[in-house]
C-alpha cells in the first residue's frame, strides 16, 4: 500500500489527507522559514513548501512525502501568525471586510520521481465583523497558531468568510486535495512528467 509521510505539523493537512484511502503520516520538518530567500509572496510559499519536503525526504526516502505551505495577503501584505491576542484582533479587524489572496504551495517527493511543486491562489472575501465577534473568536481559538489569525477549517473560522473563489481545499485545509490526486493519477499511469506550473 501506499504509504505518504506528511512533512508538516498541520492538524488540518493531516485530516484531509486521511480521506483517502492510504496510510498517512505526520513528521513536523525542523527547518528554518525565516532562513529561506524569496522574491515575491508565491516564490516565498513554494520555496518554503520545497523545503519541508525536501527534509522529509531524507528522513523516508522510500515514501511518497508531500508538504505545503499556506499564508494570506491582504492588500499585498503578507500575514504571518500573530504573536499576541491583541495582535490576532488588530490583524482580523484590518481584514474584515476585504479581499484576501491565500497562496498555498505545495511540494510532492515522489517514492521514484523528482520534487514535484507549484503555488494555487484562492481568492476570499471577508464579510465585515464586528469588534465583539472578532474579541470573541480570539479567546475562543488557537488564533496564534494561523496565519492571519484564523482558520477556514473549523466552523468557527468559516463563518468569518463571506465569498471564496478558487482552490478550496488549499483555503480551508492548507493543501490542494485536487492537485495532489491529479499528481497521484499521472504517477500511476507512469507519467512523470507532472505539470510543475501554477494551477
Amino acid at each position: 500500500m501506499l504509504k505518504i509521510i506528511l512533512a508538516s505539523q498541520s492538524a488540518q493537512r493531516l485530516a484531509i489527507l486521511r480521506t483517502l484511502p492510504y496510510s498517512v503520516e505526520a513528521y513536523p520538518a525542523n527547518i528554518d522559514e525565516q532562513a529561506i530567500p524569496f522574491q515575491s509572496p508565491q516564490q516565498k510559499a513554494e520555496r518554503i513548501a520545497q523545503a519541508k519536503a525536501t527534509a522529509g525526504k531524507k528522513l523516508f526516502p522510500r515514501d511518497l512525502v508531500v508538504a505545503a505551505d499556506t499564508f494570506c495577503l491582504c492588500e499585498g501584505k503578507i500575514l504571518e501568525k500573530p504573536k499576541s491576542l491583541r495582535e490576532a484582533e488588530e490583524m482580523l479587524a484590518w481584514q474584515s471586510g476585504k479581499l484576501l489572496e491565500v497562496l498555498t504551495g505545495y511540494a510532492f517527493f515522489g517514492q521514484k520521481s523528482s520534487l514535484v511543486s507549484g503555488v494555487v491562489t484562492t481568492s476570499v472575501k471577508m464579510r465585515p465583523l464586528r469588534q465583539q465577534e472578532i474579541v470573541q473568536y480570539c479567546q475562543s481559538q488557537p488564533v496564534l497558531t494561523w496565519s492571519g489569525a484564523f482558520s477556514p477549517a473549523y466552523d468557527a473560522g468559516m463563518a468569518l468568510i463571506a465569498e471564496i473563489s478558487g482552490n478550496a481545499t488549499a483555503f480551508s485545509h492548507g493543501f490542494p486535495l485536487d492537485v495532489f490526486l491529479h499528481y497521484l493519477a499521472e504517477q500511476n499511469s507512469g507519467d512523470l512528467a507532472v505539470n510543475n506550473e501554477n494551477h
